[in-house]
């Protein structure tokens, strides 16, 4: 059973607060219907908000993805400080809308913005999402490339809002394995990707092993 739920929120500074959309209301939705099968209360919550300069979901991602590593290493490093924690299980629930263009249907919002690059991006983020992860170098060299080196370069040419979330889990995951002295990985697991109407949809995890 988890204790803690973070829901990592996609919002936009200045033009909107720190509120929950429906990329995580959605999953928010399925965890309380398992704990209500399960006849236990559900997890408590945090509600935590990306700090952004920009007003759009992925411009100056590149920029941005310094700050978003050490984000999800503080995270990190606040969960192993608490005292409340000790011995609790936690999960971070974060966005994983990937690229908004691969539609070309007039009906789509982002038809007249299709690109060849959407299957190419939301590649990427699938293969950092299916390794499992260790402290082993040649094993952080794949995950970084894939999606700090060539998801970056595309995400601004595909529209992505849920990647800064995922550079936030990488640098999280990171910190976890670094001072966990090599006694700690991450088991993977991909669920389900599909491209239902005009962007792409991941529903992955790691589990913490120790």
């Amino acid at each position: 059973m988890v204790n803690l739920l973070i829901l990592i929120t996609n919002c936009r500074a200045p033009r909107y607060p720190v509120n929950l959309c429906w990329s995580e209301v959605v999953p928010w939705w399925f965890i309380n219907e398992a704990s209500l099968k399960a006849n236990v209360d559900p997890p408590k919550a945090i509600i935590f908000g990306q700090a952004r300069k920009r007003t759009g979901c992925w411009e100056a991602a590149k920029e941005e993805i310094p700050t978003l590593l050490q984000l999800g290493a503080n995270m990190a490093a606040f969960l192993r400080a608490e005292p409340y924690l000790k011995g609790k299980r936690v999960a971070i629930v974060i966005s994983s809308d990937l690229s908004h263009y691969h539609s070309k249907d007039p009906t789509s919002p982002f038809s007249a913005a299709y690109s060849e690059n959407s299957v190419v991006f939301d590649q990427y983020i699938q293969n950092w999402a299916s390794i499992d992860y260790s402290n082993d170098p040649a094993t952080w060299d794949k995950m970084e490339e894939n999606l700090l080196t060539n998801g970056c370069e595309l995400v601004n040419s595909i529209a992505s809002c849920g990647y800064t979330g995922l550079v936030f889990l990488h640098g999280f995951m990171k910190d976890i394995l670094i001072t966990g002295n090599g006694n700690l990985s991450y088991r993977a697991n991909i669920y389900h990707y599909s491209v239902p109407t005009y962007y792409g949809m991941l529903c992955s995890s790691w589990t913490l092993q120790e």
